[in-house]
């Protein structure tokens, strides 16, 4: 901790989306907070989920001992911060709704740390949108990577890098993507905690940032529809001795592992469940994998240069690309899904990993398997009658199921 903050905002994830919940405690309160949590009301964060009697509404947040500068929210008499938090019951434990603490303790159980790092693409408007996206709506009309610094786009990704830097989140690398003002900012590799976190916080701050440079910033994994290139949010991933740090996907000699190959073996096992994940917005998500030629994994084929791939192998790399994660999961509505798709993610891989080569077969036998579907997600709940499904509290993701087969009903399309 430090002492030059004057307000901290501690920062809960509501375990059915929305808006962020946040706390504003001033810094010599921040201490006490940390050791002892400060009370919040349950049904506020939870609205709609559990059983919770007014005498039983009492919680508690607890922040994280890390704070986040926010400059681009300081005034002049003011130094800002924000902590991620965990929310604990009213006996003190672990809240089953929480997305951070069911994320801890999926990653607490490995011998290996689960390394991500994120691929964050985002969309700049001119401004708010009345009614449908349209190119004339694209803040500019950069291609792939160009060189662009004069543009209104290459001028907010500097922008974004200064901003990112003062935060302290590490910004591997920026530039423009191939159509409609589109631009990714590539996250460093981190734990898969951190990694969530940042894609949760640096979402909402680049919403905030676009709006002071007067653009609006959005997050749309096909945000023109069909017959236009979507976006992502691809994934790439090692796992790391917890011992001494050796990255258990290389091996000498080889460009994979057996660890590798059995952890994304695992993980196309189980890949209709996690499509559940990586795009849960009913339309844009589906619309983005089931467009061919733009790139999106319409399957589970694992390939080593095919961008149209569930997993690819980069070159050289020592690491696989989960493409099958979209923006929506940087979205305000959905904001609960980076942690819930990383231990879901993390869970089947650990499958694969477990029962080493038994899901050999499925990658070539699931090659051309559709992806993402309720239907599968709703059978391996009703499977696992009570028990945790790919790391996911059952009762929990029974509310996630119900919201989603409404959100398919609201969009007549169940």
């Amino acid at each position: 901790m430090s002492d030059k903050f004057d307000l901290v905002r501690i920062l809960t994830i509501p375990p059915n989306g929305g808006i962020l919940k946040s706390k504003e405690i001033p810094y010599a309160e921040f201490k006490n907070a940390r050791h002892n949590g400060t009370n919040i009301d349950i049904n506020c964060i939870v609205r709609g989920m559990g059983d919770f009697s007014e005498k039983r509404s009492d919680a508690l947040i607890v922040p994280d001992d890390k704070i986040i500068p926010t400059p681009l929210l300081d005034t002049e008499r003011t130094r800002t911060g924000i902590a991620m938090s965990r929310i604990l019951d009213h006996n003190g434990e672990g809240s089953p709704y929480c997305v951070r603490s069911i994320l801890a303790k999926t990653a607490a159980k490995l011998p290996y740390e689960v390394m991500i790092g994120a691929e964050l693409e985002f969309n700049l408007l001119k401004g708010k949108p009345d009614g449908k996206i349209t190119k004339d709506d694209f803040l500019d009309n950069s291609d792939y990577a160009d060189f662009d610094p004069m543009t209104p786009g290459g001028k907010f990704r500097v922008a974004l890098f200064e901003m990112a830097r003062d935060m302290g989140i590490e910004i591997e690398a920026l530039h423009s993507e191939n159509y409609g003002a589109l631009h990714e900012a590539i996250l460093k590799y981190k734990s898969a905690m951190d990694t969530a976190d940042n894609v949760v916080i640096l979402s909402e701050f680049v919403r905030m940032l676009a709006t002071k440079h007067g653009h609006h910033a959005v997050f749309d994994p096909k945000i023109l529809g069909k017959g236009h290139f979507g976006s992502g949010l691809h994934m790439h991933l090692s796992c790391a001795d917890k011992k001494d740090g050796r990255n258990l996907f290389y091996d000498d000699g080889v460009k994979l592992s057996r660890f590798a190959d059995d952890f994304t073996a695992g993980a196309v096992h189980r890949a209709r469940e996690l499509g559940f994940f990586m795009g849960p917005d009913v339309i844009k998500s589906y619309e983005r994998i089931s467009d061919a030629g733009f790139e999106a994994p319409a399957s589970t084929a694992v390939n080593s240069g095919d961008r149209s791939a569930w997993v690819r192998v980069p070159n050289g790399a020592n690491r696989v690309e989960f493409r099958g994660p979209d923006p929506s999961l940087a979205t305000r509505e959905f904001c609960h899904y980076p942690h819930l798709t990383m231990t879901a993610l993390i869970n089947a891989g650990h499958e694969g990993v477990t029962n080493k080569g038994i899901f050999d077969a499925d990658v070539p036998k699931l090659a051309k398997t559709p992806i993402g579907t309720y239907s599968a997600m709703k059978s391996s709940h009703d499977e696992k009658d009570g028990g945790d499904v790919l790391g996911i509290p059952h009762e929990y993701m029974g509310h996630l199921l119900k919201a989603r087969y409404n959100a398919m009903c609201d969009k007549d399309i169940y």
